[in-house]
């Protein structure tokens, strides 16, 4: 205990006795204000003087008593030296040493603290000052001439000094606000360029989001679409709403089976597995929708509707097969995408005549008898189409499968005459081979073994739908017959291999489909032992037809110029039909004749397929009939499959009829909500150009 601090001493330490000498130590201490830390043995060197001086005392008495007294307060006893050891005496200079090079260190951050305060108003008034120059002369300081360019030609670096500058000068401007009491803490910033607002903190001059300030609550739909859309689980949904803003799981729960009530769905007939909804109903709401969109665009929508009914099998889960039938609005913008597509059926049956027949047959009644909808008070007359792949297209008109003799679903050409291109076949004329929908129940009811039955097998089961309304499908168009290319070539490339014993060519197809980034190998069948391959998706065919150079991968081929030629005219006629129209469609006959020409040259004529002959004798008429047949493209659907796919992989519910109504009831919810509350994604623009889907670094103007 040092003899700086307080008095008080506690007698948990001591005993009374010890207590009494402690104090007396204390109290000396203090008076003479001895710079030393009292230690045990100073304390026990004072303690034995007190007791020898009180033991003197003690034994004396009278005069004698009073001149001991006097002596120890005036005389030569009134003094008492006891040596002190010099560590101790070292202790207490190292203490006082350190309390004061504290109090200097305390006292050099103030001073520091406030020589950046200096610097920092300093700074403030030349800024201050340079504004006010500006204002009085009106001309702006030099900044190197970023005050020339719009926010999005700047760089992230230029961007972020021009941030800094402005969070300075706002800083500075705010200053007057301390001298009045208040302390600034955010200000809103508009950028006029981007039409963005963010936050900035006056305090330490740092950017955010406005979102981030002050998160808006997010609403049921907003919730339930994104629920839907991504397939979150209940389980999952319940978590985020408990730790964020979202609203609860209860609430997001009510809402869907509310949702779910307005559906009117149902069982298909005759005891089919499969759920159907009434076409009239989601009619008049997806008409309404398109409404919307034409009046926000300031067009009007026409009169006439036209609908493309259409269809399409998937595999949805090992051994459970659906048909997912639905609808197309053609004048929707979004017609070729899933969006755009609206299931009405999704049925567990085989794809052939006679389940679809059974499954749908609600359906054709309801579409057969519905010719106009009302809609806001508006009538909209409907044109109804067909689409689909070809197999469904001759399911649905009572025709035989492609491999048959008269396989054209709209004419009759035989098996033997595709190839010729000197014949013309139609799809309105019956003398030029054209086929009707009378002629088709008349021909069905005929024996198999007549000749006059042009395969003609079942009554169309849309019968009310002319055959040039039956439109064929562009992107299994491209895919079929890149198929055969594809084939055919590699059929030639075996053949080249086998005679020269050797796999130099099958290898360099490899490096081929490498090189333009598709991973592809060859492997042997365990059972038959024979080679084979998979076969190539969509996107990859494009890439293959973008990037193959027959003659410099395969030097070894006889007709490997007609061959490249023959490639690049097919890929050049499928890229036109993305825009061909009626002005055009003589060319695209001609173009189109004279290809299939050049494929027989090289090849036999039996390798012309159904896709072929359409390609050539029937997709101009579709195009001088309706303009752009890039609306009938099932792309739209196969992407409907794929989703309806991952629905149902993601949900608990796989009881058939109880799992097709989930997914149904959750494609309306999500065709209900996405119009309103579906995020708009930003589009990227280039600074060098202003085009949208690059950069300035991946810019084709510049490279």
């Amino acid at each position: 205990m040092s003899g700086d601090k307080s008095a008080y001493v506690s007698a948990e330490y001591f005993t009374a006795t010890e207590l009494l000498y402690e104090r007396v130590i204390i109290k000396l201490f203090q008076q003479y204000d001895l710079p030393i830390q009292i230690t045990d043995p100073i304390r026990h060197a004072i303690r034995s003087k007190l007791w020898r001086m009180g033991k003197a005392l003690s034994k004396l008495g009278g005069i004698q008593r009073k001149k001991l007294l006097a002596r120890w307060k005036d005389g030569p006893d009134s003094t008492w030296k006891f040596e002190v050891l010099e560590t101790e005496v070292n202790l207490q200079v190292l203490k006082i040493k350190r309390n004061a090079e504290t109090q200097l260190n305390t006292e050099l951050t103030k001073r520091r603290r406030l020589e950046k305060e200096v610097k920092k108003l300093e700074k403030t008034t030349k800024e201050q000052s340079k504004a006010i120059a500006q204002l009085r002369t009106g001309h702006s300081s030099n900044m190197r001439g970023l005050s020339l360019k719009s926010w999005p030609q700047c760089s992230r670096q230029q961007q972020y000094n021009r941030q800094q500058r402005l969070a300075a000068k706002v800083q500075g401007a705010l200053s007057f606000c301390e001298d009045e009491g208040f302390e600034p803490r955010f200000v809103e910033l508009k950028n006029k360029d981007t039409y963005k607002c963010d936050i900035l903190d006056v305090t330490n001059g740092t950017y955010s989001g406005k979102e981030n300030i002050s998160p808006t609550p997010v609403s049921p739909q907003s919730a339930l679409f994104i629920k839907d859309r991504y397939c979150i689980s209940n389980e999952a949904f319940h978590e985020l709403s408990v730790v964020s803003n979202l609203p609860s799981s209860n609430r997001v729960k009510k809402l869907a089976y509310e949702m779910n009530s307005k559906f009117e769905i149902c069982e298909t007939p005759s005891g089919t597995v499969g759920v159907q909804q009434s076409l009239q109903s989601r009619l008049i709401f997806c008409i309404s929708q398109l409404a919307k969109q034409y009046k926000a665009s300031d067009k009007l929508l026409p009169e006439t509707i036209r609908i493309k009914l259409t269809g399409d099998g998937t595999q949805i889960a090992r051994g459970f097969t659906v048909v997912n039938f639905a609808f197309t609005l053609l004048d929707d913008r979004d017609c070729c995408s899933a969006k755009g597509n609206h299931t009405i059926a999704i049925l567990k049956v085989s794809e052939n005549y006679n389940d679809l027949a059974t499954a749908l047959k609600d359906v054709i009644e309801e579409a057969s008898n519905l010719n106009s909808v009302s809609v806001d008070g508006n009538i909209y007359h409907l044109q109804y189409f067909l689409g689909g792949d070809w197999k469904f297209l001759a399911l649905v008109c009572g025709l035989e499968s492609a491999t048959s003799n008269h396989a054209c679903i709209w004419c009759k050409c035989p098996k033997d005459k595709r190839w010729d291109m000197s014949m013309t076949w139609s799809l309105l004329d019956q003398e030029k081979g054209a086929r009707t929908i009378a002629e088709i129940n008349e021909k069905a009811k005929l024996a198999k073994s007549n000749k006059n039955r042009f395969n003609c097998c079942n009554s169309p089961l849309f019968s009310f739908i002319p055959l040039h309304q039956v439109v064929i499908d562009s992107l299994h168009l491209f895919l079929r017959i890149a198929d055969v290319l594809i084939n055919l070539l590699i059929r030639d490339l075996r053949t080249l291999d086998a005679t020269n014993q050797n796999k130099r060519n099958l290898d360099a197809y490899v490096d081929v489909l490498n090189n333009c980034k598709i991973r592809f190998r060859w492997f042997t069948d365990k059972e038959t032992k024979k080679l084979t391959w998979r076969d190539l998706t969509g996107p990859e065919k494009m890439r293959l037809f973008n990037g193959i150079n027959i003659p410099a991968a395969f030097p070894d081929l006889q007709s490997k110029e007609t061959l490249q030629k023959l490639w690049n005219d097919f890929f050049k006629l499928m890229a036109s039909l993305g825009h061909s129209s009626c002005h055009n469609a003589v060319d695209f006959e001609q173009s189109a004749k004279a290809w299939v020409k050049l494929f027989t040259s090289v090849y036999q004529s039996k390798d012309v397929t159904p896709y072929m002959h359409a390609f050539a004798m029937h997709v101009h008429q579709f195009l001088s009939l309706h303009g752009n047949i890039v609306t009938f493209s099932q792309q739209g659907l196969e992407k409907l499959n794929d989703i309806t796919t991952i629905h149902y992989q993601h949900s608990t519910n796989h009881r058939e009829s109880e799992a097709l109504k989930q997914l149904l009831e959750k494609r309306n919810r999500i065709e209900e909500l996405e119009y309103e509350y579906q995020r708009s994604k930003q589009v990227q623009k280039c600074s060098f150009c202003k085009s949208a889907g690059h950069n300035k670094r991946t810019c084709p103007t510049i490279h």
